[in-house]
C-alpha cells in the first residue's frame, strides 16, 4: 500500500499507520457495528410496534365501520317511527282511532329503534375501549423499543470506543495524552 497518493510530492505525515488504522476502524464501525445497532432497533421495535398499529388499526376500524353502519338503522329507524306516529296523529286529530296496522308498526319500530341505539352504544363503548387499550399497548411497546434502542447504542458505542483506544494506540503517548 502507498502511503502518499502525490506521485512525486513527499509524504511528511509521521503517524501513518494511525491514519490506516482509524479509516479502517471507522469503516468497520459505521458499516458493521452501526449497521448492526439499526437492525436491533428494527428488528425488536420498529416492526413488532408497525405491526402492532397496522392491527390495532384493522381492528378499530372494523368496529367504528359496524358502528357507522348501526348508526345509519337507527336513523332510519327513528325517521320511520317518526312518520308513523306522525301518522297515528294526524288519524287522532281527524278524530279516527289509529289504525291496528299502523299501532304494530309503531311497536315495532320503537323496538328496532331501541335495539339499534344499544348496539351502537355498545359497538362505540367496544371502539373506545379497542383505542384506549391500543394506546396502552402502543406505549409498553414504546418503551420496550426504547430500552432496546438505548441498549443496543450503548454496546454499539462500548464497541466503537475499543476500537478508536486501539486507534490511539498506535499515536505516541506523549501525544494522546
Amino acid at each position: 500500500m502507498t502511503t502518499d497518493d502525490w506521485p512525486g510530492a513527499s509524504c511528511d505525515l509521521t503517524h501513518i499507520d494511525g491514519c490506516q488504522a482509524y479509516l479502517s476502524h471507522m469503516n468497520y464501525i459505521y458499516k458493521v457495528l452501526s449497521a448492526g445497532a439499526q437492525q436491533i432497533a428494527i428488528e425488536s421495535g420498529s416492526r413488532p410496534l408497525a405491526n402492532q398499529t397496522r392491527k390495532l388499526s384493522e381492528n378499530v376500524e372494523a368496529i367504528c365501520e359496524e358502528r357507522s353502519a348501526k348508526v345509519k338503522d337507527f336513523d332510519s329507524y327513528k325517521r320511520r317511527l317518526k312518520n308513523l306516529k306522525e301518522k297515528r296523529d294526524e288519524a287522532q286529530a281527524k278524530g279516527q282511532a289509529p289504525t291496528e296496522e299502523t299501532q304494530n308498526e309503531i311497536k315495532k319500530f320503537e323496538t328496532k329503534c331501541t335495539t339499534a341505539e344499544s348496539t351502537y352504544n355498545q359497538l362505540n363503548s367496544n371502539a373506545k375501549e379497542a383505542m384506549l387499550e391500543g394506546k396502552k399497548s402502543g406505549d409498553r411497546m414504546l418503551e420496550s423499543l426504547l430500552l432496546s434502542v438505548v441498549f443496543s447504542q450503548a454496546e454499539f458505542m462500548k464497541k466503537a470506543a475499543l476500537h478508536m483506544e486501539r486507534v490511539l494506540a498506535l499515536f505516541p503517548v506523549e501525544q494522546v495524552r
